[in-house]
């Protein structure tokens, strides 16, 4: 076993559910009114970069889900001296936000006294329950299984309102057939800062649908993206890396590539041809099922990652893995900027530590 690549495992694993999979060609197109979860809501503009082929799943798909929400919280009126951006796979309901946000509190202790800190949450595998997810899916064929959420799990309207902070969410897929009630699984971006120009970027079709969220803040891009487990995440990439996306100081790209070669992954390499990859860790960022790690042996790579093109001179910047999965699976990142001139001597984030 030990002398397979991580690719050959990684396709071991999936090798299950291809079969299953439809062709990108196989469901009828859907009527203007179907289509009404791609249409620009709330704020919400849509950037579409796959092919036309993949056009009719892409459709099916997203006929099972509700449409993006936006949510306005208690935004700052004073610039941030101090950026904390946190990218993080919340397991669909399992991670623990008020556990990172107190942590995150205590290692800053020293810094908030002197400079105000502001906080951008870059967050995969978020759901939303409720009125606003199609009570029953459309296609049967285009309906993921269900990650499960803890019963008493706040979804991800509910975690935005309790923090208060400004958030849009964009579902990628259904998350389940609706035993437990409807709902959709996505990316979302909160922040305590002035959010514009909130994004939905439709991804070329894998195994199942993605879709990033992007948004300026303080003149940087974000985009929060879940690529897919298949080998499709390197034409997801690559879609990534090149969209045309409104204009801004810099860009920060976060989330879960699902690049089983770690920094050898053609999805990373993807990104790597645009921005550059902060150094955040070596380590691995997940914590799967004893079963599969036993299986793996460990030769899955890192699948969390950073990518930025800031400009030199304005920012100051750290980029660490945080050692706690926070009830999640998978651990978070955490990227700080500083504006020219701050000290970093408030700073306690601890380094990832071994597993």
């Amino acid at each position: 076993m030990r002398g397979m690549s991580p690719s050959v495992f990684a396709c071991v694993l999936l090798l299950s559910g291809c079969a299953s999979v439809p062709s990108v060609d196989s469901f009828p197109p859907l009527t203007p009114t179907e289509r009404s979860c791609v249409a620009d809501s709330d704020g919400v503009t849509w950037v579409r970069t796959a092919p036309a082929t993949h056009r009719p799943t892409l459709d099916a798909w997203c006929a099972s889900v509700g449409p993006p929400w936006r949510h306005a919280g208690s935004e700052a009126t004073t610039p941030a001296a101090t950026l904390i951006v946190i990218s993080w796979n919340m397991n669909v309901g399992r991670g623990n936000l008020d556990g990172l946000l107190e942590y995150l509190a205590e290692q800053f202790k020293q810094e908030l006294p002197s400079a105000r800190v502001g906080l951008v949450l870059l967050l995969q595998e978020v759901h939303r329950a409720g009125a606003a997810v199609p009570a029953s899916p459309r296609f049967s064929r285009a309906v993921p299984r269900e990650i499960r959420p803890p019963a008493a799990a706040p979804d991800i309207q509910a975690l935005a309102q309790a923090v208060g902070m400004s958030a849009v969410y964009v579902p990628s897929m259904r998350n389940g057939g609706g035993a437990n009630g409807p709902q959709d699984r996505g990316n979302a971006i909160l922040t305590t800062e002035p959010l514009t120009a909130p994004t939905a970027i439709e991804l070329p079709f894998g195994r199942q649908r993605r879709v990033g969220v992007a948004a300026t803040i303080h003149d940087i891009r974000f985009m929060s993206v879940h690529l897919d487990t298949s080998r499709a995440r390197v034409m997801q990439a690559d879609a990534l890396a090149t969209v045309d996306l409104p204009p801004a100081w810099a860009t920060v790209v976060a989330g879960d590539l699902n690049s089983v070669e770690g920094h050898n992954d053609g999805a990373h390499k993807a990104f790597m041809g645009r921005l550059a990859a902060e150094p955040c860790g070596d380590r691995r960022t997940h914590a799967w099922p004893w079963r599969l790690e036993l299986f793996f042996g460990g030769w899955v790579g890192r699948l969390d990652h950073i990518f930025t093109n800031l400009p030199a001179g304005r920012w100051s910047t750290q980029c660490s893995t945080l050692p706690h999965f926070f009830g999640s699976d998978h651990r978070p990142l955490a990227y700080v900027l500083r504006a020219s001139g701050v000290s970093a001597d408030g700073l306690h984030i601890v380094s990832q530590t071994d597993r």
